[in-house]
């Protein structure tokens, strides 16, 4: 199974129906791409790095949606600012027991 590596942020996540495009009839409503993401085949669990902004603002509401696919959710903190300003080894770190493909 894949984990899924994604980011949970502050702003304003308005509900949305997404569907694969050979599927556009399965459509799977949420406020977050990461859990439509999460449907597809293959994807077994979550690590989902986020402030604690991002955790006060989301996380409970993110991880029932993840939950109720299957999907276990695991937080890893990060800097406010975000992962973007992390390095590949800071980040590496912070999601430990994945394991990196090239």
């Amino acid at each position: 199974m894949a984990t899924l590596l994604t980011v949970l942020g502050t702003g304003v996540y308005q509900p949305v129906s997404y569907h694969l495009a050979s599927e556009p009839e399965r459509r799977h409503p949420t406020r977050y791409a990461p859990v439509a993401a999460a449907l597809v085949p293959g994807v077994g669990d979550a690590v989902v790095l986020l402030t604690a902004e991002a955790r006060g603002a989301h996380w409970e509401a993110f991880r029932a949606e993840l939950a109720a696919l299957g999907i276990e959710a695991r937080d890893r903190p990060s800097p406010r600012g975000g992962p973007s300003r992390r390095s590949l080894g800071d980040l590496r770190a912070s999601s430990d027991g994945l394991r990196w493909r090239a």
